[in-house]
Formats: structure tokens, sequence, C-alpha cells
């Protein structure tokens, strides 16, 4: 909630004041990662911030009017959680104005070469390092993975292969 929306100093041992993710995109975007972790009071002050376009930091007994989109992402199932009473709907329909569902990486192949040559590229940057891109047994082993972890896993197992690539490709053997 303090992370959201601000809190007043002295609103709770220690707190020196802060703004909050609200005020602090005030006129722009909002990305509200993992909004299915949320816990219900929070989910219900959300939704009136979303509703009345205003916000109340902890330990403020004012307002503040904010103008923000919200995009939100999830890798829950929310109806499910709205059905089990984890998830407010009205918080839902709030949201879901518009859905994308992105299957997972596992079954989108074409991706999997696209975005390892991105972290790559991208990695290789950071390190300072010349890494032309994957050996044609690396991208197999890459294709055959299942990718429990989606986008995330692939760009640790990228930023690991670049770390221990010494040459200007990724083979096998530098993938875990």
């Amino acid at each position: 909630e303090s992370e959201l929306f601000g809190h007043e100093k002295g609103a709770f041992t220690g707190a020196l004041g802060a703004q909050g993710l609200f005020r602090m995109a005030n006129g722009g975007t909002l990305f509200l990662d993992e909004i299915g972790e949320i816990p219900p009071g929070v989910q219900a002050k959300l939704l009136r911030a979303l509703q009345n376009k205003e916000i109340r930091p902890v330990g403020s007994s004012t307002t503040v009017p904010v103008d923000i989109r919200v995009l939100s992402a999830t890798h829950r199932d929310l109806e499910s959680m709205i059905a089990s009473g984890d998830f407010r709907d009205d918080l839902y329909y709030r949201l879901e104005s518009l859905s994308l569902a992105l299957p997972p990486l596992r079954r989108r192949g074409e991706d999997i070469d696209l975005l390892a040559a991105h972290f790559m590229r991208r990695c290789a940057a950071a390190q300072g390092k010349t890494i032309e891109g994957f050996s044609e047994e690396a991208v197999r082993c890459l294709h055959r993975y299942d990718w429990p972890g989606n986008i995330r896993e692939l760009h640790n197992v990228v930023q690991r292969a670049v770390t221990f690539c010494e040459g200007d490709t990724i083979a096998y053997q530098h993938l875990p």
C-alpha cells in the first residue's frame, strides 16, 4: 500500500515520507506486475484509486488526485482466483478493458531465437564482449527446453552463457 500510494512522515515506525508509484506515474502509465499477488485489502484501495482517480497516502487524511493509465500482468488465473474469493471481481473488470493472453515461451519457438539474440547482444555489450550468435547445437538445445521460467529464465540462461563464452559464438557447453 505504501509503495503504491505513498506515505506521510511518521505514518509508521521509520516512515520518512514517500510519494508512491501512483504519484510518480501521474500523467503517464503505471505497470503493475503480478497483480494477482496483491493482498485483498490493497485490492480494495487499488480499485478505489482507479475509480475515483485519487489516492490517500498511508497516514494522511487528505486525498491526492492522480491521472494515470494502468497496465497489469500476472501469471495467475484471475478468474479462478475470483471464484475462490482471492481476487476482487470488480477490480478485475476495472483492469480488464483489454486483455492479451500470451502463451508460454515453450509454445512460441520462433520467439526463442529473437529473444535469445536480443538478450545475447544486450548482455555481451554490458560485459564488453563481441559475440556473433549461437551455434546450431545451442539453438537446438534452446528449442528443446521447456522454459518453465519463461522469458526471465531465458534471459538468465543467455546471460550466463555470455559470461562463460570466451569466443564469438555461444556453444552448447555454455548453456546450463
